[in-house]
């Protein structure tokens, strides 16, 4: 069990935490807060978080792909684990480009009109938060 919590810090809470404590770290005084104002919630509105989806997605579908092979682990738990994961990872893959379309046309002053930021901000919380747990559960359920 111990071994699965630190698989668990290491795999999904320093892929999914790092990159917004080192965000906050912008607010020490002395360096740039204006710049700072809003950095968290802006990284999220573009998509950013759907990087580490695509990461830990592909993780679990390596993870799902030796648990094809083995005898302990059914057949189509295995499947399903690597199919859901993959989908995942091209979905978010979209969901990136389309995330940095968006934010293009904001630095040349047009319109985003592809996907709302607040929905694509809610897209990208909910996939970190779904992908982790099914990660979780994929290496908790395959690990031999």
């Amino acid at each position: 069990m111990a071994n699965f919590f630190a698989w668990l810090f290491v795999n999904v809470a320093v892929p999914l935490l790092s990159p917004i404590a080192l965000l906050l770290l912008l607010k020490v005084p002395g360096f740039e807060r204006e710049l700072s104002a809003g950095i968290v919630s802006r990284a999220i509105k573009d998509g950013q978080l759907f990087w580490t989806v695509i990461a830990m997605a592909a993780s679990a579908s390596y993870e799902a792909g030796l648990a094809v092979g083995n005898p302990a682990v059914p057949k189509w738990a295995a499947w399903t684990a690597l199919v859901y994961h993959f989908v995942v990872l091209v979905l978010c893959a979209v969901l990136v480009m389309l995330g940095t379309v968006a934010s293009a046309r904001d630095g040349a002053g047009r319109p985003r009109n592809l996907i709302g930021d607040s929905l694509f901000t809610r897209a990208s919380v909910f996939a970190a938060t779904l992908t982790a747990a099914t990660y979780s559960a994929v290496r908790a359920g395959f690990a031999g």
